[in-house]
């Protein structure tokens, strides 16, 4: 399977749900639950619809209307993450007293590092997805720094919806030096083939007998089963 060569980058878990206004009133509190299941968990902002709670591995948002932990471990989908986030779809349950859910939503970004960008835009042009001129187009050609290669795929019914993407892409990290330390500067370029896997439930959910686990079982089934389907694996 092609994502035997890459590895979970981001993991991005949303929740939509009625009106929790009451989230004014817990705020602390949720705060604190949070922190007790995500050690090194501390504040980095509060807005009156939102409060966000980041360490070095996760974000925590909590919000009237809709709630999302991002996961950027890059170390997989391991049990202990996942205990972590079921505790953390509990603790809003219970602080903003939610019934329904009105969408539960997984979004999972793999990666693949390449040396360059040309050398990650040819792995994703090896999957056989698009038509590529040889020549030049648009007075372009594939060749040339700046060219890049992604593509999208829509499904959805009234169950349900799916977006996955692919491409290449060129990350570029720069460290601003502190004046009396000119040494400290860095920059650094990345380039990376990913495969972008976005995937929820519409209508109402019942929030009670909502049980996370067994929810992403069946998100991460759906991915192993169809993803070949799109992506064939290499001989």
């Amino acid at each position: 399977m092609i994502l035997d060569s890459f590895k979970l980058h981001s993991l991005i878990l949303q929740f939509t749900y009625p009106d929790a206004y009451i989230v004014w009133d817990r705020a602390g509190d949720i705060a604190r639950h949070m922190q007790d299941v995500w050690p090194g968990l501390a504040l980095e902002d509060s807005k009156p619809n939102e409060q966000n709670l980041r360490s070095d591995v996760v974000t925590v948002s909590t919000g009237v209307r809709v709630s999302t932990v991002t996961n950027v471990a890059g170390k997989g989908l391991d049990q202990l993450t996942i205990d972590r986030m079921v505790a953390t779809v509990d603790i809003w349950r219970q602080q903003l007293e939610l019934s329904t859910f009105n969408r539960v939503s997984c979004r999972a970004k793999y990666v693949r590092d390449f040396s360059d960008k040309a050398a990650a835009i040819a792995e994703v042009l090896s999957w056989n997805l698009f038509r590529v001129p040889s020549d030049r187009v648009f007075n372009h050609h594939q060749t040339e720094s700046n060219t890049s290669v992604e593509g999208t795929w829509k499904f959805e019914d009234k169950a349900s919806f799916t977006f996955l993407r692919v491409g290449a892409e060129e990350i570029t990290i720069e460290i601003k030096a502190h004046p009396e330390f000119p040494e400290t500067q860095m920059k650094k370029i990345s380039a990376r083939a990913y495969i972008d896997f976005d995937r929820g439930s519409l209508g109402e959910i019942d929030a009670k007998s909502f049980w996370l686990a067994e929810w992403l079982k069946g998100y991460l089934h759906v991915l192993h089963r169809d993803l070949p389907k799109v992506i064939p694996s290499k001989a």
